[in-house]
């Protein structure tokens, strides 16, 4: 079987950066991750067993939909360990001739990929993943659900917004395509918008920039529904937040709902206006938490019910002992024993999912952990993690190796001493500036300039440290 042509890869790319956002997409696909399409599934090149790893159990379901979205049939992952990649040149896998492509996928968007409009069919076609029936309710997430539910059982805004806040991968985003799926169904004829704040974001400048500001004003401002995921994403972006106000404004007068979710409390995203703060704590705000142990085993249980797998009690409860960190994870680790099941044909005791799921499932090896984190802030600065090591003194290397360092001291136990011998032998009292450093660059809400392969960067510190702890599922 031969893959198929460039065309079809160069447009799986593009709805990755739809579907992730360009900041995780630059992360894990942009450099050193290869797509080859094949007539039954893709096959995803990467440089070694931890992007490997990372990719399966945190975008697997983001590639199933671009390359569905592409082909129009979903096809199965499979993973190639290829070590030359760490070393390929850093350049885009989309190149600048496609810029025209881009914005042709911008307007995509807005009529077929998952920051669509959701019309009946869409939602029937995404329904196994985002359906909120099939959204596993526990004492962490009762009140954001039941919330959720009254908006699809209610045409009339009872609260407006509904504001959704928590940690990564705990169901935010399930809760608020379930919720423009839901409504799709009851009610075919309204109109119901999931979007990410960058893409709305990118949509709104793509307009200004285009003199077609009243097409994107009117395709959201009658939205009965608009669900917008990542909201935190608009701090800073003062003329963006103005344009949302008055988009909010508008639906609220015609008594319709609008839908948010961010990483954080309202109050508690700084750069943001204070009457779009006022705007979003006048509505219904509420906090996700990490699912118990007991969710975590219905979650694990039901979602291997609908990949039709045979688990065992013990092997489901080992499971939810040992997944802890977000539920993206879980369902992550699941679909690898799905897999594994499938190939061999056996029934999986608890010695072969400790082994099958020892590269992803969050580890009590503190090593394992400081790896992990090193290799997300490398991936996120384009350095190597031997430079993070090093005694090099470039300014990229330099701030990868303090927000490594302070990330360390944040997720773990260990001590300054020890932190300093696990990246690169490095002495106690340079851990301790690299902590304090990144402390008061978070404190002052300071901006980190540097150089990357030629090109410059400008990211507020606290950007920084959100978007890697979010890769990190923390």
């Amino acid at each position: 079987m031969n893959a198929t042509i460039t065309d079809e890869i160069a447009d799986i790319y593009e709805q990755l950066l739809s579907i992730l956002g360009a900041q995780k997409y630059n992360i894990w696909f942009k450099n050193s991750t290869k797509l080859s399409l094949y007539d039954e599934y893709i096959k995803v090149s990467v440089p070694n067993k931890f992007v490997a790893s990372w990719i399966e159990n945190h975008f697997s379901s983001a590639i199933i939909s671009a390359v569905s979205n592409v082909v129009g049939k979903s096809v199965e992952i499979a993973f190639s360990i290829e070590p030359e990649l760490a070393g390929r040149k850093k350049v885009s896998q989309l190149s600048k001739s496609d810029s025209k492509k881009r914005e042709s996928t911008l307007s995509k968007t807005n009529s077929g990929s998952k920051y669509a409009t959701l019309n009946k069919a869409t939602s029937q076609k995404r329904q196994y993943k985002l359906n909120l029936d099939d959204f596993v309710v526990g004492p962490c997430n009762k009140v954001a659900y039941s919330a959720s539910r009254a908006i699809v059982e209610n045409p009339e805004t009872l609260f407006n917004p509904l504001f959704l806040h928590g940690s990564y991968g705990i169901g935010k985003t399930h809760l608020l395509q379930g919720v423009c799926n839901q409504v799709a169904k009851v009610r075919p004829n309204a109109k119901c918008i999931y979007v990410s704040a960058e893409e709305f974001t990118n949509q709104y400048v793509t307009s200004l920039r285009s003199g077609k500001l009243e097409d994107f004003r009117k395709k959201f401002r009658s939205a009965d529904v608009l669900a917008i995921d990542d909201i935190h994403f608009l701090a800073n972006k003062k003329s963006t937040q103005e344009e949302f106000l008055h988009t909010f404004n508008t639906i609220d007068l015609a008594n319709k709902q609008v839908i948010l979710a961010s990483d954080a409390h309202p109050k508690m995203i700084s750069q943001l206006t204070e009457s779009l703060v006022n705007r979003f704590v006048s509505g219904m705000v509420v906090k996700l938490d990490k699912p118990s142990y007991e969710t975590r085993l219905n979650i694990a249980r039901r979602r291997a019910e609908s990949m039709n797998v045979k688990l065992s009690d013990d092997v489901l409860s080992f499971v939810a002992k040992k997944v802890t960190k977000s539920v993206r994870e879980l369902e992550g680790a699941i679909l690898k024993l799905s897999a594994y099941s499938k190939i061999s044909g056996d029934n999986l005791g608890i010695n072969a999912v400790r082994q099958i799921l020892k590269d992803g499932v969050a580890s009590a090896d503190v090593s394992a952990n400081v790896s992990e984190i090193k290799a997300a802030v490398a991936a996120y600065f384009e350095v190597s993690e031997a430079q993070i090591a090093s005694s090099a003194k470039t300014k990229s290397v330099s701030l990868a190796r303090s927000v490594t360092m302070y990330l360390v001291r944040e997720l773990s136990n260990l001590s300054y001493p020890e932190i300093g011998k696990m990246i690169g032998n490095k002495n106690h009292a340079t851990v301790i500036g690299a902590y304090k450093k990144i402390s008061k660059a978070l404190s002052e809400d300071a901006e980190f300039s540097w150089k990357s392969n030629n090109e410059f960067f400008t990211c507020r510190a606290r950007e920084i440290i959100t978007s890697l702890k979010q890769t990190l599922g923390v």
